[in-house]
C-alpha cells in the first residue's frame, strides 16, 4: 500500500512525465487498459519503445498488445 511508503520515496508520475517531455520524448498518461491500448494502437510505430508501469493487469493489456504485435507481423 502506498500509505506505507514515505512521501519522498513514492513514485512521482507527473515528475517523470515532465522530465521525459523536457527531454523531447512524447509522453502520455492513461488510467485504464482500454485507454492505453487505444493510445498505442493509434500512435505507436514499429521502432517505438513502450514502457507500461502498472500495479495490476489492466484487464489483460499486455496480452492484447502482444496479440496486436503478432497480427501486425503477419
Amino acid at each position: 500500500r502506498k500509505e506505507k511508503i514515505p512521501l519522498e520515496q513514492r513514485l512521482d508520475r507527473d515528475k517523470i512525465l515532465r522530465i521525459l517531455a523536457e527531454r523531447g520524448r512524447e509522453v502520455s498518461y492513461a488510467v485504464d487498459g482500454n485507454s492505453i491500448f487505444s493510445e498505442l494502437e493509434n500512435k505507436s510505430r514499429p521502432e517505438d519503445i513502450v514502457v507500461i508501469m502498472s500495479n495490476g493487469s489492466f484487464g489483460g493489456l499486455i496480452h492484447r498488445i502482444e496479440e496486436n504485435i503478432q497480427a501486425s507481423r503477419r
